[in-house]
């Protein structure tokens, strides 16, 4: 009845504000845009508060969603701005601009499951949150102190972070593993995710979820090996770590390992409560307490094993070599001697596939793309308010 349309629109236009708040296409340039600010402003305002009160928002909106054309319009929003933007982050090589797009990728993700609308979908977006705004808040702040330590944030210039600064590079590895690396707490979420979406039976967000994450693969791992190059023996401009920056990178690399060892006890003590209340259901965590026992174990390995590795490598008698160059190498690892006696400069370099992928190939395509689905959301919701 025309009540019932009445409440689709006011559904509708809520959900709006939150898909602006929570950086959506097509109104992702404001969090962009955004990214200028001090690292520390970026870590507290773009990874756990200002962008996750539209999320925030989406959540509570969620038992008004789920089968309703509201909810579906929301779904698929949500759903294209975690594929698109994860794809505008592989041609992305400023530290914060990676961050920036895979943060609204993320938040895509979280608006999918939240406007699915199911206990299991709920609980997985509140997890995401959780160990989203932990991992990302570590990033931002690493970052700010990888520029402060080398005068620079592109990841192209972070090759030899992990002989300049051990304990910065460890920093930056545990908040790049929290975000893509199983048995951390995206993966986790990611997992419970992809139940929830096959859930549904609806094959396009199984595609979009299986594929927007494999594509992760591809700018943290380009990230990560940067850093653990090694190519470059030194920088002159060189800063040591300050113990203030210290501090809260110790504080949130502890707190990104925790919250993946005790995500079982958030469940259990805030979430399932929250959503039993919420929806008025008996809500359970899709993960069971076998699961829990084997990402515990995972997680314990993860660091065993190092060390272990670490240990047998120091007993065995090693010799030092230069490293094989297709040429003679001059004995710095970063030069040869090329044809006709040249001494030629190895270079590393990411393949970033500006072509496919550029923000000027994607980007307005993907907001005209967008914002036309919106568009026709609205039409169709007004259209039965009228009828």
């Amino acid at each position: 009845d025309s009540h019932s349309g009445t409440i689709a629109v006011v559904v509708f236009l809520l959900a709006f504000a939150g898909l602006t708040k929570a950086a959506q296409m097509p109104f992702s340039s404001w969090l962009l845009g955004a990214m200028v600010a001090p690292t520390p402003s970026s870590a507290l305002l773009h990874s756990s508060t200002m962008v996750k009160a539209g999320v925030y928002l989406i959540i509570r909106l969620s038992p008004l969603l789920g089968e309703t054309t509201v909810g579906r319009v929301v779904t698929l929003v949500g759903a294209f701005t975690f594929l698109a933007t994860a794809l505008l982050a592989i041609s992305q090589r400023d530290a914060k601009k990676i961050l920036a797009y895979s943060t609204i990728s993320n938040l895509g993700l979280i608006v999918m499951c939240a406007a699915i609308g199911t206990a299991e979908s709920l609980w997985t977006a509140i997890m995401m949150i959780i160990f989203h705004a932990v991992a990302k808040s570590l990033l931002f702040l690493a970052v700010g102190s990888t520029d402060h330590q080398i005068g620079s944030r592109d990841t192209e210039e972070m090759d030899g972070l992990l002989r300049l600064s051990p304990m910065l590079s460890f920093f930056i590895i545990i908040g790049i593993l929290g975000m893509f690396l199983a048995p951390f707490g995206m993966v986790i979420a990611k997992w419970a995710a992809m139940k929830a979406v096959i859930d549904t039976q609806n094959v396009l967000l199984v595609m979009t979820l299986a594929f927007g994450s494999s594509v992760t693969l591809f700018f943290w791992t380009k990230w990560l090996g940067k850093i653990i190059a090694n190519r470059r023996q030194s920088n002159p401009g060189y800063t040591p770590l300050y113990a203030l920056e210290k501090i809260p990178l110790i504080a949130l690399s502890g707190l990104t390992i925790l919250t993946c060892m005790l995500f079982s006890v958030i469940s259990q003590t805030t979430i399932v409560p929250f959503l039993s209340e919420m929806l008025q259901v008996s809500a359970e965590s899709p993960i069971n307490n076998q699961d829990s026992d084997i990402m515990l174990g995972m997680m314990i390995m993860l660091f065993i094993l190092p060390i272990g590795v670490t240990a047998l490598v120091r007993k065995r008698k090693t010799t030092k070599t230069t490293v094989y160059m297709a040429g003679e190498n001059t004995g710095d690892n970063k030069t040869y001697h090329g044809s006709m006696g040249q001494t030629q400069s190895i270079e590393l370099r990411n393949w970033y596939m500006e072509n496919l992928f550029g923000e000027g190939k994607l980007l307005s395509k993907c907001q005209w793309i967008s914002g036309i689905g919106i568009l026709l959301g609205l039409f169709i919701v007004a259209g039965g308010m009228i009828i």
